[in-house]
């Protein structure tokens, strides 16, 4: 499939940009949308949605200069929200802070929250969610206590959330989820790694080396591309240097790596958070029909996306893994 010349939007921990591609997925062009520290992206049908550091949704036009129209406020109570999907009429959002996942539409007339294994604080980072009809996944970061891993929620307008099973990841302190009939992708961001998986036999089939950060994903046509920034700590972000990486769907192989540090900026772009395609067919987004990840009965036995069977027995695990981190070693002996 020949790819057209697409507009992508990419959020940093210092800047909203938009960047225009050519046919070879070369930077033609590029604007500054907005300053500052922005996290997710959402596609609507008329207007696409940024986050920032306020509390305020930003609703853009989809052409130049991607002016605000209006603004939506969530409600949300904290500090942190990292990716947000516009689907089935409303937004899902990755309330961080609150360790959550939340559906609600504009006029807040719907509001549905899944608190994470009963958690309500940011115990499981979770930072990514993925609609694929009315199954939500949402990807939990962990904080390095442990792999990774996705829950899969069933989400219904007039029941709201409810949990289907748990898949542990190959990774610590992953971004993004997307699926689609075969696989499953996501980034291993503490490794540098790019990982695809078959969903059928629950192997990992590439790892592609980055040598950078990870977080960040648009799908369109035969194109994947992923941020890659340099590894800083949280209060060096802002003027991290980043990359974006331009992966061929059908081999996986990486084609090309282009450098978003524009001279016209003040500074390096930032650490990059999400990328949106803005013309249309961002599979990475979300999808309309059903992915079969969460209905397969088991996996390859020696694969660590297996079902996590036992709720109860997941919550204290997780409250064991958090106990083993807080009291020292010889205490436990």
């Amino acid at each position: 499939m020949k790819n057209k010349n697409e507009k992508i939007v990419v959020s940093t921990h210092s800047f909203l940009v938009v960047i225009c591609l050519s046919e070879k997925l070369e930077v033609t062009d590029h604007l500054v949308v907005n300053k500052g520290h922005h996290y997710g992206v959402a596609l609507g049908d008329e207007y696409f949605v940024s986050k920032n550091k306020d509390k305020f949704f930003e609703k853009r036009k989809y052409e130049k200069p991607y002016e605000s129209v209006n603004r939506v406020e969530p409600p949300v109570q904290g500090k942190e929200i990292h990716q947000i999907c516009f689907a089935n009429s409303g937004y899902y959002v990755a309330d961080t802070y609150n360790n959550r996942v939340i559906y609600f539409k504009e006029n807040n007339e719907v509001l549905h929250v899944h608190n994470l294994y009963s958690f309500d604080d940011d115990y499981n980072h979770v930072n990514s969610v993925f609609p694929c009809g009315n199954i939500i996944f949402a990807l939990l970061h962990n904080h390095g206590r442990e792999p990774s891993e996705i829950v899969a929620l069933r989400h219904t307008p007039s029941r709201g959330f409810s949990r289907v099973r748990g898949l542990r990841l190959w990774h610590e302190g992953c971004h993004n989820i997307f699926l689609d009939d075969e696989h499953l992708y996501y980034n291993a961001s503490g490794n540098g790694y790019f990982v695809v998986a078959n969903t059928s036999t629950g192997e990992v089939v590439k790892k592609v080396e980055l040598n950078g950060h990870t977080k960040g994903m648009a799908v369109f046509g035969d194109t994947i591309l992923v941020g890659v920034s340099e590894f800083a700590q949280q209060e060096d972000r802002p003027e991290a240097r980043g990359l974006i990486a331009i992966l061929d769907r059908s081999s996986l192989n990486l084609k090309s790596m282009v450098d978003v540090n524009f001279d016209t900026l003040p500074r390096p772009i930032g650490n990059i958070n999400e990328i949106r395609c803005l013309t249309g067919g961002d599979e990475a987004h979300s999808r309309r029909c059903h992915t079969r990840l969460h209905e397969m009965a088991s996996l390859n036995s020696s694969s660590p996306l297996e079902c996590i069977k036992n709720y109860k027995s997941r919550i204290l695990h997780h409250l064991r893994m958090d106990w083993r981190r807080l009291v020292p070693s010889q205490l436990r002996a």
